[in-house]
């Protein structure tokens, strides 16, 4: 291959301990080692034995050195050097490989129509929420403004360069917005790992249930990670690539953080799922309950009763408080039995406000005060 990373400045921001990572990774064994300028790295194998320095240090020839190394792994691996950059960039990183067409089936050599690839990329990007959002609370259906620690992660989520052979984009999942691996225990490992398992899912569910008549089957799933928006950003991944093939979806774990669990890493959606992905995001949508967000534990609430429902034969109802949530009016539902309901028909009545304390939770759209007490009217 005999190919050179040209790029300077981004061979120079390589770290050595990623490059170490890599070497160990890749069965290399550090031999030796001069403090704060070089180590000794080597590796035996079936057409020899190779060396490799790693620099420690930045100096001027840090650049140079880690050119030399990776002209070394080049020839070891018979891969680009492009390719195994990018690998030691990323090596404390889960990263996806989504591809889509095969080589054999593009128009134009190594390029695919630019609405193709949005629909892969808005499908990957929403593909990747919706995993993050099931991995802080599976459900069968997410609203856009649920989960704002899955809208966090997906902020650090970092597209990489695409590969040849196939329309291939990668996707690394573990660096923040200043390059900086993120901890194992946060949300990036555990939505990368979500994904795995709700995709293999859903591999095998069209052949287990393929009009789903079981829906027990497709219930099950959720706790899985499976859900509407799941469904509808895969769908959308293989319905845009318009030369079938469907879509292929393969995760390379991080090498300092490997899987303690057997988890799928090479999955296959076929060009036949999106029908029954429709279906299967239609009937998910009818089945999921409003999710239930607690908000604040002991709330005092005070504000005018704006609204009352109660049924004539009931002894409880609803009824609605116009209260300040965060420097805004909010309309929060209060409900509320016997005596409390019959004062906030008095409260409404005479325009007087009110004051009670319970928790405050946010339930799909609505804003609702549970478990209401000390309900009074001021006058």
């Amino acid at each position: 291959m005999n190919e050179l990373i040209l790029d300077r400045r981004r061979v120079s921001l390589v770290k050595s301990a990623n490059i170490s990572c890599y070497l160990k990774a890749n069965g290399w064994r550090e031999q030796k080692r001069s403090p704060e300028k070089f180590a000794l790295w080597t590796l035996e194998n079936d057409h020899g034995e190779f060396e490799a320095l790693v620099p420690l240090i930045s100096s001027a020839d840090y650049a140079t050195r880690v050119r030399e190394l990776l002209h070394t792994l080049e020839l070891v691996e018979r891969r680009s050097q492009d390719n195994i950059l990018f690998e030691i960039e990323t090596c404390e990183a889960d990263v996806i490989r989504i591809a889509g067409p095969s080589e054999e089936m593009f128009t134009t050599p190594e390029s695919i129509p630019i609405d193709e690839a949005v629909s892969l990329v808005h499908g990957a990007r929403e593909m990747l929420w919706s995993a993050a959002c099931a991995a802080v609370q599976p459900q069968a259906y997410f609203s856009k403004w649920e989960f704002r620690e899955a809208s966090s992660y997906l902020r650090n989520v970092r597209m990489g360069h695409t590969e040849r052979g196939s329309f291939v984009f990668t996707v690394v999942s573990g660096i923040d917005s200043n390059g900086v691996h993120v901890s194992a225990e946060s949300i990036d490992r555990k939505a990368t790992l979500t994904l795995a398992r709700a995709l293999s899912r859903i591999q095998q569910l069209p052949s287990l249930d393929p009009d789903l008549s079981d829906a027990t089957l497709l219930r099950g799933a959720v706790e899985e990670g499976v859900s509407a928006n799941l469904c509808e950003a895969v769908s959308e991944m293989i319905a845009g690539n318009a030369v079938g093939g469907g879509i292929d979806v393969s995760f390379s774990w991080s090498r300092i953080r490997p899987m303690q669990t057997d988890v799928p890493s090479n999955l296959h959606l076929p060009q036949s799922f999106p029908r029954w992905l429709d279906a299967a995001s239609q009937y998910l949508r009818r089945f999921q309950l409003p999710y239930v967000e607690v908000l604040q534990k002991n709330y005092r609430l005070q504000g005018m009763v704006m609204a009352l429902d109660r049924s004539p034969s009931a002894s409880a109802g609803t009824v609605v408080v116009e209260g300040g949530l965060k420097g805004r009016l909010k309309k929060i539902f209060v409900p509320l039995a016997g005596r409390q309901y019959e004062e906030a028909v008095v409260a409404h009545l005479e325009r007087a406000p009110v004051t009670c304390n319970g928790e405050l939770v946010r339930q799909g759209r609505r804003f609702l005060l549970r478990d209401a007490r000390e309900f009074a009217v001021s006058r």
